[in-house]
């Protein structure tokens, strides 16, 4: 994982501020904005040569000095920084090993991402949504929550005699992965992403687990000595054991538990409120006259003071054994939780009353819980309200849950009062800024389409306000959040619609999300989108597509159509090309999560300067530059009116024909990611095919391929190069077929092309022998992990020049090129050579634009470089086809020269025969060459009409057309059959 890759996943849900690259010794900094790493690896080289950190806490504004604690608007994720036992550090009472440092890790709070930082591991628990602090008081909450989890860390580190830095300032700098780790210079270390899982948190499930510490934590970095503290928060332990199975399980069987079982048990219950008194009671049921009081209390008392944290649910299910919790869990992290969070506690609580009366219902408590519910666990309010129907009425039932909601609030309750009407403008028009100011787009508040209801939007939702003739009013809920269409795609290549979906998070901030019409406006689908986090249940779905399909009529001219493209490449009469880093006025909006993932290959990333130096040393190679120079020649393929074509690099030994690949493809982007092998399926690789239009196609391992499939590789070959897909069937008609240009770059460790290979592949396809890198196996080895973080900015800057060029120009001098090598060359097939010419083009214009040479220069090298190969290439004759079955031919009539005796002739049946000979020809039985071509995988009927044309074979006309073959003059079989007549001279003449 590089520099760019690791901040998109740190920040990924980061909507708005600055984070910045600061550099040791000399304490510079620079503001990088959350939104756009593409700043990163410059900073990186202006601060060469020292130790890179980067701040995980987001800063309102940019800041180019180290940030301090006001500065900080929000954090990303929760960390921790464990040094291991090195010269580096001062301190000597460290964890000696990776693994010892992993030891301090709570279990029941697995790490997102973990970070090698050369002497020390760092350890992130990534928020599901980036924590922005709206008061004073939430960036305290968040202060607290990080310090607490690393004061349970630096417990557990304590307890065997470890040190561990407190880091837990929100202003802190951490080592950045991608850079080297140079505290020791003569040790320079890469810090790098050792694991990375799909662990994300809530902050309120990391505060429901963690133990509470003294005040002076925050400051001095000490762990309390109690390990538990009571809160006042805290709910009755009657709320874990009533809901957790396991729980439930250890009351029923407390006299057989196991002391581990018996220990997450107690553990997990004196957590809430009245938990030491049912462990009590519980020994004295289960032990009657053996129970010991003073140790029931010591043993109480020992998983109190030795408390690290209540054992998880993970750890009971996997290392307990136990096997009776949900299949698909209860969402909570340890049973502990029912009575501490507050979702589990409103949750515990509406679950607890079995039966739903109005004496139980209007409680204060039951009502504050279904607040909570209906706030921040909607699903679970649904549940609750289908409960209530025919117990109470609902009606009252939210009359009662308002006043209550308004309380907690501190407002007035106005028995009778209803929400005030939203602004209107002179034209009678409700917008929805009047109502929720930060939307991302100010839209008017559609029509209902009813005198009776009205569309509300606000804060806490949509919903529709239906009013009956008697007066009755009922509220049908659409969204729990504000919902809007932000934006249009449609795309051109599909000529399919598509629309953003922007909605209000938990966290008051706005995500975006872009899906099908298909889906957002139809009931069954559009509750796909609870995945992405909005939450839709099959009951509000009917009336989310009502409110998305009014609000997007209503606004039809005020909500932005962009257009959409499903492939890379140029568009805009060549004015404008798709790729990851060039601003275009399209958008890239592929809609498959397999293409998808290709195309986050494309981008740019690491140390360009170290990347151009590297390549320098490759391009030293004429074969490795050639391959080079194809990979930015393909944008090129379209200006200069050149067709798709093929490159296999091949040989028997390694020689770094895929690290050269690599290297090619790092022109572009990761060349980890958007690689293909041999072995992906046709269809796979004319699907990358087209959406890297005008980028090279790179397929490595032509080994992995069986025989069988090796045999069909020419069918592969002419789909590539003739840059269109197969026609398919849908259940909706015929779908689009794929088109593409390409140079294919491939690599294997056998030829493709055999004596009998058709004549078309031969022009298609360039084939080069050799290691490009065969003189250097440890530089070819250490491609692979460098262009693994450093690509891609050369593509950029290769596509923005070209962008800048005359056109003209450039097939000028294509032309010119393409022209000498042809009249220099007149032996080597015209195809080659100008394909060839353009890889020429695109040498040097690289060389000029990207690695720095003069024009005379880059010119001279392009030249000597594709004369070089020249050289290797086949010939005109080498590729015919007619010539390399004349060359077959003496094989075959060697190997069957039983079947061809003067003798026959005598009439009689004589089995197998092919044909006769008389004194200095040989008469071969048309059929049976015929067939024996097809069978060796020749054109039959272009190989006799090239022989004929070169008088190899006469020919004879019959009714009026030329054919192969006379017939004749002896009898075989009783029949006198068409022979094809070759002079013995003929043969000899073209091996002399």
């Amino acid at each position: 994982m590089d520099v760019a890759q690791f901040l998109q996943i740190i920040f990924e849900y980061a909507e708005a501020g600055y984070t910045q690259v600061f550099a040791l010794p000399t304490a510079q900094a620079r503001a990088v904005p959350v939104t756009d790493f593409s700043s990163v690896p410059a900073a990186i080289q202006q601060f060469q040569g020292q130790n890179i950190y980067f701040s995980p806490g987001i800063a309102g504004g940019p800041k180019n000095e180290k940030l301090s604690e006001p500065d900080i608007i929000g954090i990303p994720a929760l960390w921790a920084d464990v040094d291991i036992f090195h010269a580096a550090h001062a301190k000597q009472n460290l964890p000696r090993t990776a693994q010892e440092a992993y030891t301090l890790i709570p279990e029941f709070l697995p790490p997102s991402i973990v970070v090698h930082s050369g002497h020390g591991l760092q350890f992130w628990w990534l928020l599901r949504e980036c924590w922005y602090f709206d008061t004073p008081e939430e960036k305290r909450r968040a202060q607290e929550l990080l310090t607490r989890l690393q004061g349970l860390i630096r417990q557990r580190a304590q307890s065997q005699g470890w040190h561990v830095d407190s880091t837990q300032d929100i202003c802190r700098v951490m080592r950045l992965p991608g850079t080297l780790n140079i505290k020791i210079p003569s040790e320079p270390v890469w810090a790098q992403v050792i694991e990375s899982g799909d662990a994300r948190y809530d902050p309120s499930e990391i505060d429901e687990v963690l133990p509470v510490l003294e005040q002076t934590a925050a400051t001095t970095g000490k762990v309390r000595t109690a390990a538990f503290e009571r809160r006042p928060t805290d709910g009755p332990a009657a709320y874990m054991l009533h809901n957790c199975m396991f729980l439930q399980h250890w009351q029923l069987n407390y006299k057989s538990m196991s002391e581990p079982e018996w220990m997450a048990a107690i553990a997990n219950t004196i957590r809430g409120v009245g938990g030491e008194e049912v462990v009590i009671e519980l020994a004295q049921h289960w032990l009657g006259e053996k129970y010991n009081h003073n140790k029931t209390i010591k043993k109480i008392r020992h998983a109190m003071e030795d408390f690290k944290g209540p054992y998880s649910c993970d750890y009971i299910r996997q290392q307990l054994g136990f096997q009776g919790c949900p299949p698909s869990g209860c969402g909570i992290q340890a049973p502990c939780g029912w009575s501490l969070g507050r979702v589990p506690q409103a949750r515990a609580k509406v679950k607890s009353e079995i039966i739903l009366t109005p004496e139980t219902v209007y409680q204060p408590e039951f009502l504050q819980a279904a607040a909570v519910l209906e706030k921040e666990a909607p699903a679970e309010y649904d549940i609750l309200w289908q409960r209530l129907t025919g117990q109470v009425n609902k009606n009252t039932f939210r009359k009662e849950l308002a006043k209550i909601k308004r309380e907690q609030a501190g407002l007035t309750v106005i028995d009778g009062g209803s929400q005030e009407a939203p602004p209107v403008d002179q034209n009678g028009d409700r917008w929805l800024a009047s109502l929720v100011p930060d939307v991302p787009l100010n839209l008017k508040m559609p029509d209902s389409g009813s005198n009776f209801s009205l569309w509300e939007f606000g804060k806490t939702g949509i919903r529709l306000k239906k009013e009956s003739t008697d007066g009755g009013i009922q509220y049908q809920r659409a969204a729990y959040t504000p919902v809007i269409i932000s934006e249009r795609i449609y795309n051109i290549d599909t000529q399919t619609e598509k629309a953003k979906i922007s909605f209000k998070t938990d966290f008051g901030h706005w995500r975006h999300i872009v899906l099908p019409k298909s889906m957002i406006y139809n009931t069954r689908n559009i509750v796909n989108i609870s995945n992405s986090g909005v939450n839709v249940t099959s009951e509000t779905a009917r009336n989310m597509v009502k409110w998305l399909s009014s609000l997007e009529a209503a606004n039809a001219q005020i909500i932005p159509m962009r257009q959409g493209v499903s492939k890379m490449g140029w568009r805009n009469n060549d004015t404008e090309f798709i790729l990851p880093g060039i601003a275009t006025s399209y958008t890239i909006d592929i809609g498959d999560d397999a293409a998808e993932s290709t195309i986050s290959g494309l981008g740019q990333a690491g140390d360009f300067g170290a990347w151009i130096g590297i390549m320098q040393q490759l391009r030293a190679r004429n074969k490795a530059r050639f391959i080079m120079a194809a990979s930015f020649a393909a944008p090129l393929l379209k200006i200069v009116g050149q067709r798709s074509f093929l490159i296999h690099n091949w040989d028997n030994t390694r020689g770094g024909k895929s690290a050269t690949l690599h290297a090619a493809l790092s022109v572009w982007g990761n060349p980890e990611e958007i690689a293909k092998t041999f072995d992906d399926s046709k269809t796979n690789l004319e699907r990358t095919a087209a959406l890297f239009t005008d980028l090279p196609l790179g397929i490595n391992e032509y080994e992995l391929l069986n025989e069988r499939r090796k045999g069909e590789i020419d069918s592969t070959i002419y789909m590539i190069s003739e840059g269109k897909g197969r026609g398919r069937g849908t259940k909706d008609g015929v779908q689009k077929t794929v088109s593409w240009r390409t140079i294919a770059l491939m690599t294997g460790e056998s030829q493709i092309t055999r004596a009998n290979t058709r004549g078309g592949i031969f022009t298609r396809l360039i084939e080069l022998r050799g290691g490009p890198l065969a003189d250097d196996d440890i530089f070819a080895s250490n491609i692979y992990p460098f262009t693994a973080r450093n690509y891609g900015y050369a593509g950029k800057v290769f596509i923005e020049q070209v962008l800048r060029t005359d056109h003209n120009w450039l097939r000028d001098t294509y032309n010119k090129t393409r022209l000498a090598l042809r009249a220099k060359y007149p032996s080597k097939l015209e195809s080659h050579l100008d394909a060839m010419a353009c890889i020429a083009l695109g040498d040097y214009l690289a060389g000029m634009w990207v690695f720095g040479a003069q024009e005379s220069a880059a010119g001279a090298e392009s030249i000597a470089m594709v004369e070089m190969i020249a050289a290797e290439i086949v010939t005109k004759a080498e590729a015919d086809e007619a010539e390399r079955a004349w060359e077959w031919l003496p094989d075959w009539l060697a190997a069957n020269e039983n079947r061809f005796q003067s003798s026959y002739g005598t009439g009689k049946n004589m089995g197998d025969v092919f044909g006769y000979r008389e004194t200095g020809t040989i008469f071969i039985i048309k059929s049976e060459l015929v067939k024996a071509l097809k069978e060796e995988g020749f054109n039959s009927n272009k190989v006799l009409s090239a022989w004929a044309d070169s008088n190899k074979i006469p020919c004879s006309i019959l009714n009026g057309k030329r054919t192969f073959g006379t017939r004749a003059k002896r009898t075989i079989n009783n029949t006198r059959p068409y022979v094809i007549s070759i002079q013995d001279s003929t043969i000899m003449e073209s091996f002399e």
